[in-house]
């Protein structure tokens, strides 16, 4: 998608992503010179990765104080899962996603998480019910299978901002969890 770009400096500032579903919010003093910042919408690679997801540059400005990341979510977003299952990630130096919460407003359909460093990021589902909905006639049955992508036992919900964790391949956890 198209890139936004906006200069910030010591005073602070905000800036919205062109589809207006991403918000950085930069507090004063967190940079100490302008900066020219840019949010882009880009495929999303995460591979419990819902929606699209953003680039924020410059890739890997360190800010002297935590910036704020704040995803609009949908209704769509949620398929399948439900916000608290719902997690934050970024992509690191080696291209591997790392996942936590952060801070939700279900009035506004926030998520949000603080950062002192720019990359790639996106909302994820770290548990989801596969097929998210259905229909079913009188007498007929479904298999449901519950995905978990915290390679985690500790299923809490909803996650807590820190610490960060790697996100896999989604594995299921049905039989582990599940009973009837």
């Amino acid at each position: 998608g198209n890139a936004n770009s906006k200069t910030i400096g010591s005073g602070g500032g905000s800036i919205t992503s062109a589809d207006g579903r991403f918000t950085i919010s930069i507090p004063a003093g967190a940079l100490s010179t302008d900066k020219t910042i840019s949010v882009q919408p880009i495929s999303n690679t995460n591979v419990a990765g819902t929606g699209v997801a953003y680039r924020t540059k410059p890739d890997g400005e360190i800010f002297a104080k935590p910036v704020t990341l704040t995803f609009h979510y949908t209704d769509a977003d949620t398929t399948g899962s439900f916000i608290e299952a719902m997690g934050i990630a970024y992509q690191d130096s080696k291209g591997v996603w790392q996942g936590s919460g952060g801070i939700i407003d279900k009035v506004n359909k926030t998520f949000s998480v603080s950062t002192t460093h720019f990359t790639d990021w996106a909302l994820f589902k770290y548990l989801e019910l596969v097929p998210g909905s259905g229909a079913l006639d009188f007498n007929e049955s479904i298999s449901l299978t519950v995905y978990n992508s915290l390679n985690d036992d500790e299923l809490l919900i909803p996650q807590p901002p820190s610490p960060v964790k790697p996100i896999v391949k989604p594995k299921d956890v049905t039989a582990q969890y599940i009973k009837h």
